[in-house]
């Protein structure tokens, strides 16, 4: 009862705001400034982008390389993601633990306080870059460009560029397919780069922290915890447990193997130590556990730096990860009118189908049906989690 009324606080809250957006942007009319709202969207459109977009795609040769790529990736794309989805489906229906949960992402149900603003800022790279590559890919096509901007609609921040799409539907197939694939690519590319920042995450904090973990940095307490209950708290540091130095996640969970739930440990923290009596795991009650979300603790080099940073850098990496590599895939379903719906399309005409549109209704219908059970079967497996 109690989680029902927090969802209805939140919906109320939520309608609300864009009651008062909707209201001032009527009041003061500011559409004639390029901003326009309605139920549950308001948008910012300019032209003052687009010769920004032009002058970044003024090396058209390299370009062009650069999304012929992105045509051969963006097949692959679409290929991946269907088959990962339908085997997705078997996996989910069988309640396997190799199922992957597939869910919308909205603020206070699937989405955390914690999670949120490294989400919403991983959205932003994600819409930037994927615009931006259609918009180069559009101009080096020689598909004029109407407009630019950016938009929040529903719960998630966007942005847009706006290619005449008069000109764009009469282009041959070949330019249609560079500029549908290039925003997906573009995203694929910096989701690698984010990959290689983590793999190398060492590197990224070493001119400001030690590069050697130098104990647990505690990232979260669990409600009604073991360690709750005696006083740690968010972003303390634990340097020893019981006399033995702990230095890293990995020797922590080493260390608690040997310990017995109902047990008193000693921990040294950065705040002074605490006797702890442990708790059964969760997962499994013959393992103890403190009720910690654990992190690797780099040391600052300088006071001037906070000891939380390299934890929230892990995290903005981790999400800018997930977010381009999944977003960009599922953009490439065939399912119209997501990129890779339109890909297929040009295809068909590629291919001098007759009946194109028919045949790419009908992939679009598949595929969507493939997304929906995804997100049902995960609801009924998995219910609201939030990430």
């Amino acid at each position: 009862m109690e989680a029902m009324d927090s969802y209805l606080g939140i919906l109320l809250a939520y309608l609300l705001f864009w009651t008062v957006i909707y209201i001032v942007s009527k009041v003061f009319k500011t559409e004639r400034y390029g901003f326009a709202a309605g139920p549950l969207y308001f948008i910012y459109r300019t032209v003052r982008f687009n010769g920004l977009l032009r002058k970044i795609a003024s090396r058209g040769r390299m370009w062009r390389v650069v999304w012929n790529i992105g045509v051969a990736v963006g097949f692959g794309q679409i290929c991946f993601i269907l088959l990962t989805l339908l085997r997705n489906i078997v996996l989910l229906m069988s309640k396997s633990s190799q199922a992957a949960p597939i869910m919308v992402l909205i603020p206070g149900i699937t989405i955390s306080s914690e999670s949120l603003p490294y989400i919403l800022f991983s959205l932003i790279v994600v819409v930037v870059t994927h615009e931006v590559a259609h918009g180069v890919a559009s101009v080096v096509e020689g598909i004029p460009l109407k407009s630019s901007g950016m938009f929040f609609a529903v719960v998630m921040p966007g942005a847009f560029v706006e290619p005449d799409e008069e000109t764009l539907q009469r282009a041959d197939e070949v330019k249609q397919l560079r500029i549908y694939s290039a925003g997906s690519f573009s995203n694929i590319v910096f989701g690698i780069l984010s990959i290689v920042l983590i793999v190398n995450f060492a590197a990224t904090i070493s001119p400001f922290f030690n590069t050697a973990p130098g104990g647990i940095l505690i990232t979260g307490v669990a409600e009604a915890g073991a360690a709750e209950g005696v006083g740690l708290r968010r972003w303390d540091v634990i340097y020893a447990i019981n006399t033995t130095e702990i230095d890293s996640v990995e020797g922590l969970m080493k260390y608690m193997v040997k310990v017995t739930p109902g047990s008193y440990i000693k921990v040294d923290s950065d705040r002074g130590e605490f006797m702890v009596k442990t708790q059964p795991n969760i997962s499994n009650s013959s393992r103890a556990m403190i009720g910690i979300s654990p992190f690797n603790f780099y040391a600052p080099k300088t006071t001037l730096f906070p000891k939380s940073a390299p934890y929230h850098l892990y995290m903005t990496e981790y999400w800018l990860n997930a977010l381009l590599i999944g977003i960009a895939l599922i953009n490439m379903l065939p399912l119209h009118p997501f990129d890779g719906g339109r890909y297929v399309h040009s295809l068909l005409k590629m291919a001098k189908f007759s009946r194109s549109e028919e045949i790419r209704n009908v992939i679009s219908i598949f595929a969507l049906t493939v997304l929906a059970l995804n997100i049902l079967l995960t609801f009924m497996t998995f219910g609201l989690r939030k990430v």
